[in-house]
């Protein structure tokens, strides 16, 4: 859900997990349960601190209306305390444009992030028009720090051009401001080579081909 870019941060838990995990089994509820689905799906960690995972999916979808609910959890080097992930969205397709929300959380000890976003997608001639806006909050870490009330919002505008049923071509603008000691750059998490409270731009342009 959502079309930003991420602003996902595994907040110094060493996490491995927030983009990709390693070694997924899954399983996917039967197709025909009136519009439930769902996912459940565990990653081994091969004694990897970070990469176990373990984590599900809940969601219901009628016609325009498609809302979920996900939870995760990845084991970490601290014993005692894992990285937890819950967010739950929703969409709503009014044919002219298709409005998204997301609220997030992920969570390391005393320290959390909420992230909420709110985007829309607009089909325009051969394309379709995207555009979004997303704010984080790190509350509970040590004070002086982004972990302790950092804060960023991002705002992102996308186009998508169909050339073909299976070619397109794509570009996308985004920007993030950070305050509160937050460093977020855009198309990352937090960015320890970055300055503090300042902004981030960056654009990106692509060809797509579903094979």
């Amino acid at each position: 859900l959502g079309q930003g870019y991420n602003l996902f941060s595994a907040l110094n838990s060493g996490a491995l997990t927030g983009l990709r995990d390693n070694n997924v089994a899954s399983y996917f509820l039967p197709g025909d349960l009136g519009g439930v689905y769902g996912q459940l799906t565990a990653a081994a960690g091969e004694g990897v601190p970070g990469q176990k995972y373990a984590g599900g999916r809940l969601g219901y979808a009628t016609g325009p209306f498609n809302a979920a609910v996900a939870y995760g959890q990845t084991k970490t080097a601290n014993t005692s305390t894992d990285f937890k992930v819950a967010n739950v969205g929703a969409s709503y397709d009014f044919s002219v444009v298709k409005l998204f929300g997301l609220w997030d959380q992920n969570k390391f000890g005393s320290i959390k992030q909420n992230l909420w976003e709110i985007s829309a997608a607009a089909p325009v001639g051969a394309g379709e028009f995207r555009a979004s806006y997303a704010r984080s909050k790190i509350t509970g870490g040590a004070v002086g720090t982004a972990f302790n009330n950092g804060k960023a919002n991002l705002y992102s505008l996308e186009y998508i051009y169909n050339l073909s049923k299976r070619t397109a071509v794509y570009g996308t603008a985004g920007r993030v401001s950070n305050s509160n000691f937050a460093n977020f750059t855009v198309g990352a998490a937090l960015n320890t080579n970055s300055a503090l409270n300042t902004t981030s731009t960056g654009y990106n342009f692509g060809v797509r081909h579903s094979f």
